[in-house]
């Protein structure tokens, strides 16, 4: 017999009810929330620029959410001031008690990073002479988001024991908390003498330079031309290590993209560069990796092409180190046989014509001698200690001018390389080939507009092989130069005013779209900072520093709630003069400025 309830089911199931009318109801969308503002600027009136102070744009409109009162710019210390700018020994020592030709002062102030260590905020600051230094000084926060330099400025010993850092320029704060320092304008290996310690030809390195680093394990030119990493500690104290699986050459900047692994290095040589990029074996590891040159192909006439990578092979530091840091380094002559042409531009049959370091040289790597194992040993270290002439024995492009900075927006994949111009090896028939040269390797490569004002080059990164077909193990890849800025030509001695002249340090700003370009350039009576957008094109200048400075060394950092934009401004003429600036190595610059543009509020991201 079945229960009440199971019979009542079955009777609703058996004869169900007619369904009533009932209205549709529409979904109730929530409308998207407005993004955040962008950071944009109304530009500087171009031609109404100070001579003696630094000039900043106001904020556009649109962007009023991220003013702050205090928004402009803010001079944090000058050299001289607190220290800053001292190449004293850690212990306060003078460093040169003669002080000629080597003072105790550099007046180049270059990059400048914020490093947080728990509650303490310290700037770390490149003093880039060819006797460099990374100074400390610690920062303080207000609330209204005012920065304050307080205390000493002082250089920090973390790379005493690799002989210092020599000629430190651009740089960068890591995503694993690090500062990624550089050395610029190696020093020519081939024509060191080890017994005299002096390089035929360089009178600043023979008059000075084994003096300055007598203290550091003696002066030796393949100590020099580094990609250091520093880490600092709660105390403000640091470690450093100098990357040779990076290679060695005049080093702007290596700026290390998003995957933690791989790194794009700009060479600053002014009569013919390369262009280097670095894939680590492991994430947040720089000690160890492939390092591949840059082949462009470019479109002739242009100044744009298919970029491909020549593979200049695997090393660790830990590999290269004995034949660096040794009671005898190794020389020259023990990794290539090197000559100058004959008065016929040519080679002996043995010896490959190549051109490197901004002249033609005939080149060949040497026999490996007992100091090294193989062969392949002899090539590893040859590739690492003179990347730019075994990147040109490969065939890779060495004719670009002047690289400088190295900009990327993650958001967009997209990375540039500034080039300071177009004027000499960039142009077709320079270098000239010889009548009659018949070697394996193409030696003039670029022949590209003339530019005497210099332009920015990029393109998207992805996947991508090297020369020989083999997978790169990086999905961060450039495979394309193309200009997307500059370009322009010189007009009665001058660039235009609304154009780039001689673009240096580039930095781009990350999930607004925008890329800061800052000048070097004779051929602006102020150089300017721009913020450019690739999307757009547009560009507006935001910065202008006084008559015969530059910008430089900029990088923007977040504290907190705020946001600013680090900057150097490098020997200012502030008073009208070109008398000797109160220290420095060089007397015609003024005193040069560290501070920043800012601060800026950051906007909140809306919540969905």
């Amino acid at each position: 017999m079945l229960s009440l309830s199971l019979l009542v089911l079955s009777t609703l199931v058996a004869c169900p009810k007619t369904p009533q009318a009932v209205e549709p109801v529409e979904p109730v969308v929530k409308a998207a929330p407005e993004p955040p503002p962008s950071l944009r600027f109304v530009g500087l009136d171009l031609a109404a620029l100070p001579a003696e102070t630094v000039l900043a744009a106001e904020l556009a409109p649109e962007s009023s959410a991220w003013a702050t009162p205090e928004t402009g710019w803010h001079a944090l210390r000058s050299i001289g001031e607190q220290g800053l700018g001292s190449l004293n020994h850690p212990d306060g020592s003078p460093y040169m008690a003669e002080r000629k030709p080597f003072t105790d002062f550099c007046n180049e102030a270059d990059f400048n990073a914020l490093m947080q260590t728990d509650d303490a905020l310290w700037m770390l600051t490149h003093l880039e002479c060819s006797r460099g230094a990374v100074a400390r000084t610690r920062i303080e926060q207000s609330d209204n988001g005012l920065l304050t330099a307080v205390g000493q400025s002082e250089p920090i010993d973390s790379l005493e024991h690799a002989g210092g850092v020599y000629t430190p320029c651009a740089g960068q704060v890591t995503s694993w908390g690090s500062f990624l320092s550089s050395e610029e304008y190696e020093p020519n290996a081939r024509h060191f003498d080890p017994e005299t310690m002096e390089i035929k030809g360089n009178s600043y390195w023979n008059g000075s330079l084994p003096r300055a680093f007598k203290d550091h394990g003696g002066t030796h030119p393949y100590r020099y031309g580094w990609v250091p990493e520093l880490t600092m500690t709660a105390d403000g104290s640091s470690s450093g290590v100098k990357h040779y699986a990076m290679g060695r050459f005049s080093h702007e900047i290596a700026l290390v993209v998003d995957d933690g692994k791989t790194v794009y290095l700009s060479d600053d040589n002014s009569r013919g560069s390369g262009f280097f990029m670095f894939v680590g074996d492991v994430a947040q590891d720089l000690s160890a990796g492939t390092l591949y040159a840059a082949l462009w192909e470019q479109e002739s006439g242009t100044a744009k092409g298919k970029l491909s990578w020549v593979n200049l092979g695997h090393a660790s530091d830990a590999e290269l180190a004995p034949f660096i840091e040794s009671e005898t380094p190794v020389r020259f002559d023990e990794l290539f046989i090197a000559a100058d042409p004959g008065d016929d531009g040519l080679c002996e049959k043995e010896l490959q014509l190549v051109h490197a370091a901004g002249r033609m040289e005939c080149l060949a790597l040497a026999e490996p001698g007992e100091r090294f194992e193989s062969a392949e040993q002899l090539a590893m270290v040859a590739s690492r200690l003179e990347t730019r002439r075994y990147a040109a024995l490969m065939g890779a492009t060495v004719e670009l001018e002047k690289g400088e900075g190295v900009a990327y927006l993650a958001e967009t994949q997209e990375l540039w390389l500034a080039l300071s111009a177009s004027k000499s090896s960039m142009l077709a028939g320079n270098p000239v080939v010889p009548e009659g040269y018949s070697g394996g390797l193409k030696l003039d490569h670029i022949d590209a507009p003339l530019s005497e004002c210099g332009g920015v080059f990029g393109g998207r990164l992805g996947k991508g092989s090297d020369t020989a077909g083999d997978p790169i193990k990086s999905q961060r890849v450039l495979t394309r130069l193309d200009q997307d800025e500059g370009g322009a030509r010189m007009v009665e001695g001058a660039c235009p005013a609304d154009a780039i002249a001689n673009p240096d340090n580039i930095s781009g700003l990350p999930n607004q779209g925008l890329v800061f370009i800052g000048e070097d350039s004779g051929l602006h009576a102020n150089n300017l900072l721009w913020a450019w957008e690739p999307a757009t094109g547009t560009k507006v200048p935001v910065l202008s520093t006084p008559n015969h400075a530059e910008i430089t060394g900029f990088s923007w950092v977040e504290v907190g709630s705020y946001g600013y934009l680090l900057a150097s401004v490098q020997h200012p003429q502030v008073d009208g003069s070109m008398d000797a600036a109160p220290y420095g190595p060089e007397t015609q610059h003024m005193a040069s400025i560290v501070g920043y543009l800012g601060p800026f509020k950051l906007p909140v991201t809306p919540a969905l």
